[in-house]
């Protein structure tokens, strides 16, 4: 390429070259790159970028940020926004240099939209909103090809940055100014792969949100209208669907590799970005200051003021008491309240008008195992006092993955989620809480401290029971939370710790060790369900005995639903007795379904040849009780 102006890249996407010297001269001098490694694989030389009335093509402008990215380490991709202020500090071009010099401040923001057109033509501006000291902006990506597949995700961080240093171009000493990505338009899973590195396998858009390592990290909201302009998008916005959302809402920090990725309460995937810079005039004195009349003029104001600073002390105490009566009654209103009330009626919202709607939910029951003979020697007082510790102990893990605990039902929890991964990693939280801390709750003797975890996955349908003026509740109801309760008191049959149903296995794509158990009915329903009982948190004797029979177990189970039930005794009681040879290396090994097997088998054998009860047999297991 020449080393003059390229004229034919004016109707193409171009940079000024200050735009890529600035940039080049920042990771150079503040993060240790070489400028070869910079200027890899651009089809100019540095010399013709050292020249800053020339410009670079989009292509050579994006493989120079590329190059960045490759080569700084610890550095996420908001932290752009320092990069950008810094490399543009005290910088400008052409005829603006005369307007820094002329104009008032805010009216060099107001003219950014025409800056900015002016020095990178792939970006539109307009301005939100503007009052004394705050601009808001609207960023659009004119240029359809910087929202394609190798797009970063720190461009717009690092145009926030150029925004910001406007003040530093004006007066460095004299004005200051900060920074704010309301909303931003880029993709987070864009972010993830091109910016960080990050295989594809390991991050995916489900129907809740965005799911990174199996987790739920971001959910999909639909943004409301801004406070400044209601023909914008604000910040804020509601829970919905995939097809309802225009924006992604982090509801949890994520860390990679020991760094800040994305913070909760970031909005990504937005229509567009809003930028927010609030700048101001420094106050400053001088080194020396000898005018004897600047020192009598501010002793005069300062004698003028006395009383309006008595006077903004005692409105500065009354307001203090106030926002400690309302943050007491806030935190006391938090306790009480479910989460997702609390923040809609923080959000202005009135949850009386709250409309039943249909949800989609992981459903979790726990409840102390023989919790009426283990407190019968307690007084009420003792008992309630054990609940809390118990309570806040157990609680922990559903707040820790995303969970809401809907209710406390005497030493039960009832918990909500919108992930099965979630769910299923509480419980296991659970049980290694009462594995590890569980004595030290029992302030008498008893023994073991042990719960039992059903988990369901179903539609559901969530509203208001009850009327207003007496009493109204905030639940969910449905078969869904019918058969949840009932796999939670199964687990004392089953002799388990977490029982979950083929729903919640479906839904599952964590690396969890379940085994089945049975396929049931419970009692007043007819469907079928299979279940399954989630062996992590087991004695790790237990474990591998399980892990190590499963093939041979399978097989017993699969004779047992086929009919087959001579061959399926042979097999669970060679079980029983591969059972029993590794109790004799530790006691502590048990297998309870092999037991609750041949139970079975031994009242079934009879039918055995009965071709009528073979013929109606489907395997299936009928509770009677609750």
């Amino acid at each position: 390429m020449p080393k003059t102006k390229e004229r034919n890249m004016v109707n193409e996407q171009r940079s000024s070259c200050m735009s890529a010297l600035n940039l080049i001269y920042y990771f150079n001098k503040h993060q240790d790159v070489p400028v070869e490694k910079l200027m890899e694989g651009l089809s100019v030389d540095f010399d013709y970028i050292d020249n800053i009335s020339n410009w670079i093509s989009g292509a050579d402008s994006a493989r120079l940020f590329s190059n960045a990215v490759k080569n700084i380490k610890g550095f996420s991709h908001t932290d752009w926004i320092n990069a950008g202020n810094m490399a543009y500090k005290g910088k400008t071009s052409g005829y603006f240099k005369m307007l820094f010099i002329l104009l008032p401040i805010g009216d060099i923001y107001m003219n950014v939209p025409k800056y900015v057109k002016h020095i990178a033509g792939a970006v539109d501006y307009e301005i939100i909103s503007s009052r004394p000291g705050t601009i808001t902006y609207k960023r659009v990506i004119s240029n359809h090809d910087l929202k394609g597949e190798n797009t970063l995700g720190c461009e717009c961080s690092y145009n926030l940055g150029i925004i910001k240093a406007i003040a530093g171009a004006k007066d460095e000493i004299a004005y200051s100014s900060e920074a704010a990505h309301e909303i931003c338009s880029m993709k987070a899973d864009k972010i993830l792969s091109n910016y960080y590195g990050m295989n594809k396998n390991n991050f995916s858009y489900r129907d809740s949100g965005l799911y990174i390592n199996g987790l739920l990290y971001a959910r999909y909201i639909k943004l409301n209208p801004g406070e400044d302009n209601p023909e914008y998008f604000g910040r804020t916005g509601d829970y919905c669907g995939a097809g309802e959302s225009n924006a992604l809402l982090f509801i949890k920090d994520y860390m990679l590799d020991g760094m800040m990725a994305f913070s909760a309460g970031d909005v990504y995937n937005a229509p567009y970005c809003v930028f927010r810079i609030n700048y101001k005039k420094k106050f400053f004195v001088a080194e020396r200051l000898n005018n004897r009349k600047m020192i009598l003029f501010l002793e005069q104001q300062l004698k003028m003021t006395e009383e309006k600073f008595r006077q903004a002390i005692t409105v500065k105490q009354e307001l203090q008491n106030s926002m400690k009566e309302i943050v007491r009654r806030d935190e006391i209103i938090s306790v009480y309240m479910r989460d997702s009330i609390y923040q809609e009626i923080k959000a202005g919202k009135n949850p009386l008008e709250f409309k039943p709607q249909k949800k989609s939910l992981s459903i979790m029951f726990t409840d102390i195992r023989n919790f009426a003979t283990m407190t019968e020697e307690l007084d009420p007082i003792a008992i309630t006092e054990f609940l809390n510790s118990y309570f806040f102990k157990i609680n922990q893990p559903v707040i820790n993955n995303g969970g809401e605990i809907d209710k406390l039902i005497g030493d039960g929890v009832m918990a909500l989620f919108t992930d099965c991964n979630s769910a299923v990693t509480a419980a296991l939280q659970m049980q290694r809480i009462l594995k590890t801390e569980g004595g030290s709750l029992l302030t008498w003797d008893w023994g073991e401290l042990k719960a039992g975890a059903g988990i369901n996955f179903d539609e559901v349908v969530e509203g208001n029971l009850g009327t207003a003026g007496t009493k109204m509740d905030r639940t969910i109801i449905g078969d869904g939370v019918n058969l949840a309760s009932r796999l939670e008191s199964l687990t004392k049959y089953y002799h388990t710790d977490v029982i979950i149903s083929d729903f919640v296995r479906e839904e599952l794509t964590g690396d969890f060790k379940l085994r089945y158990l049975d396929t049931i009915t419970v009692k007043g329903k007819s469907r079928p369900s299979a279940i399954y009982e989630v062996i992590d948190e087991q004695d790790p004797w237990v474990v591998e005995f399980k892990l190590e029979t499963l093939k041979n177990y399978k097989k017993a189970v699969s004779f047992y639903q086929s009919g087959d039930f001579k061959s399926s005794m042979a097999l669970f009681t060679d079980l029983n007795s591969r059972l029993a040879d590794a109790i004799q290396t530790d006691s502590s090994i048990n297998d309870p379904m092999i037991d609750i097997y041949i139970k079975r088998l031994l009242e079934l054998d009879r039918y055995g040849d009965d071709e009528s009860f073979l013929s109606y047999w489907d395997g299936v297991f009928r509770h009677a009780d609750k």
